[in-house]
């Protein structure tokens, strides 16, 4: 039961964010006029640190690894905007790394944070796939194909055993 709604932020130029599996941080993404920052603020403390400067890249879906290590999320390159590229950086600053490509939503990480499963979108061909991601080799692998129209209606998500994954689909 929530006792009250506080704001974290009154920047006006959040357009997306993450709460850490502990529920002492949030990443967001902030910025304006096609330039972004990825930043990471303490609840109890509302320290606020800047961990990726802007960009010209728009970012979105952020999300933390289980263990509250990483942020994974995605950008949209200038060579390539109609394709997210996977990210990631540490949760309190550092070098981003590249883990991916055409990711379509938010990750949903195992329990265990080994593995990741995202949707990609085929639209040319009529059908997403439910991607499997091994977090430390990067190689995927195709779980399920699912025919268009319609599709998946949001992100996937893990069982707490991490036997499941369950996705919500339109119809």
């Amino acid at each position: 039961r929530f006792r009250s709604v506080n704001a974290v932020t009154n920047r006006g130029d959040v357009t997306d964010c993450a709460v850490s599996p502990d529920g002492r941080l949030i990443a967001y993404i902030a910025g304006r006029g096609g330039k972004q920052t990825l930043r990471v603020r303490q609840v109890a403390t509302g320290s606020d640190v800047e961990i990726l400067p802007l960009q010209d890249a728009a970012m979105e879906f952020p999300s933390f690894t289980p263990d509250g290590n990483y942020i994974f999320y995605c950008k949209r390159k200038a060579d390539a905007p109609n394709y997210r590229v996977l990210m990631s950086v540490p949760s309190l600053g550092g070098r981003e790394q590249e883990r991916g490509f055409d990711v379509d939503c938010r990750l949903a990480f195992s329990p265990d944070g080994k593995r990741a499963c995202f949707i990609r979108n085929y639209p040319q061909s009529g059908y997403v796939s439910l991607m499997m991601l091994d977090v430390e080799t990067g190689k995927e692998h195709e779980m399920a194909k699912i025919p268009g129209p319609g599709g998946p209606n949001g992100p996937p998500s893990w069982s707490p055993d991490g036997k499941h994954v369950a996705v919500s689909l339109l119809f």
